[in-house]
């Protein structure tokens, strides 16, 4: 019977350590769908190629400095764990959409989800998640909710909401 030396064992802990980190995705107004994402230098366009990216790889999607509009940034829908943060900022604007618009509109049972410091503004609803009974946490943190009819709407969900603002909406949570 072999015994495990102390260099197979580290071998082995930074195998487990490499097979659940997890990648970060950036995406920039000035970035490229087409690039990889996984740096300040090569950023993705948009916020749904980023969501893309990052739940295919349990990764989490920072936001860089800028203003993000257009319908390949709001409307989105989750199909799996992510946490969304932001750069200083940061600002998801539904305005002069065409039609009722939220941030993220839908999310699969048993999605946990992080948005951390950055705004979402001129939204009909900042955050919609229409499957939210069925989600397991949703963390709010560091937000601005601003010039939305309506900030978070959730039909019932784990939620936690910490240091973040409603501004000017007409309702802050449902």
């Amino acid at each position: 019977r072999k015994r495990m030396t102390a260099g197979r064992i580290l071998v082995v802990l930074v195998a487990l350590v490499v097979c659940v980190s997890s990648t970060t995705f950036y995406v920039s107004p000035g970035g490229n769908d087409n690039n990889s994402g996984t740096s300040t230098s090569s950023p993705l366009l948009t916020i749904r190629k980023g969501i893309e990216k990052a739940t295919a790889s349990t990764g989490q999607l920072v936001l860089m400095t800028g203003l993000f509009t257009g319908l390949q940034n709001v409307g989105l829908t989750l199909t799996s764990t992510i946490s969304i943060s932001a750069q200083t900022n940061a600002v998801v604007s539904c305005k002069n959409m065409t039609v009722d618009s939220a941030f993220i509109s839908k999310g699969s049972a048993g999605l946990k989800l992080v948005l951390d410091g950055f705004t979402i503004s001129d939204c009909s609803t900042g955050l919609l998640l229409l499957a939210g009974r069925y989600l397991s946490t949703i963390t709010v943190q560091n937000m601005l909710f601003t010039n939305n009819r309506l900030g978070v709407d959730l039909q019932s969900a784990n939620l936690t909401i910490s240091h973040s603002n409603f501004i000017d909406s007409q309702r802050g949570i449902l």
